[in-house]
């Protein structure tokens, strides 16, 4: 349990800093487009050089929270969702393998790529969307979780960015706040699976901690039989021990005779 909460804390951190990267690789365009001066990184956010990096730890980012995700709710979502998790990671690492493989200066490799990249947004768009409204449907974790990961699909992005539109012609925005739109989902359920491991670790604690004090009410139980001595002769006469789970207390233990 430990060891699946520590997996579950990191899928969600990876998620947070690919959210991170995108979203102030958007807000540097926004100031950038109202006339900021960005120092050193003014002619490299210009030229475009940090999109690579920013859509790579994006990515990279979705992949960790969707296994962190399924880590957490495998048991409760059933074969749908375990499908859709299977086709937005699948989906997911055909965009980042396409999109390195399209970089390459033959033409056969190239044409793969790009092939690639297409199925991969396809396939990864429709699994990240079912994924959520698995999610939501299985109420293991708040609902809102389901709905960024809607939003951070790229039709969720489109459509939020469709919103956006006008203040785009208008040069009141620059186009590249796509970016932000496309990076703040991922920084909400990056926190909420990271919450989430910490909530599942102090549950499994208070579960070890009841059942250390059921073996110590069963001790003391034993014990206070065998001081009965031949009270105990007929099978019919012996005290049961009968727990019996309390949310408040965690465990109340009585006697039965």
């Amino acid at each position: 349990m430990r060891a699946t909460s520590l997996l579950v804390r990191l899928g969600g951190l990876v998620a947070i800093v690919g959210g991170l990267a995108a979203t102030i690789l958007g807000l540097l365009y926004v100031l950038q487009e109202r006339g900021m001066t960005l120092g050193f990184i003014e002619k490299a956010v210009r030229k475009g050089a940090y999109e690579g990096p920013a859509s790579t730890m994006l990515l990279v980012g979705a992949l960790a929270a969707i296994a962190a995700l399924h880590l957490i709710q495998r048991r409760h979502y059933g074969r749908l969702g375990a499908l859709a998790s299977a086709s937005a990671t699948g989906g997911i690492a055909m965009v980042v393998f396409g999109y390195l493989v399209s970089g390459s200066a033959s033409d056969s490799v190239f044409a793969v790529g790009i092939g690639m990249l297409i199925v991969g947004v396809v396939v990864g768009s429709t699994g990240v969307v079912l994924l959520g409204i698995v999610t939501i449907g299985s109420g293991v974790l708040p609902r809102w979780y389901g709905i960024a990961l809607i939003a951070g699909s790229p039709p969720g992005v489109a459509i939020m960015f469709l919103f956006l539109t006008p203040m785009v012609m208008a040069r009141g925005l620059p186009g590249e706040i796509g970016w932000a739109l496309a990076g703040i989902p991922w920084i909400a359920a990056g926190l909420a699976v990271f919450l989430a491991a910490g909530r599942r670790t102090e549950q499994a604690s208070r579960v070890h901690c009841g059942a250390e004090g059921h073996g110590a009410r069963g001790k003391l139980t034993s014990k206070r039989e065998e001081g009965h001595g031949d009270k105990f002769r007929n099978p019919q006469d012996y005290t049961l021990s009968k727990c019996i789970p309390s949310a408040s207390s965690g465990d109340v233990c009585g006697l039965l005779r």
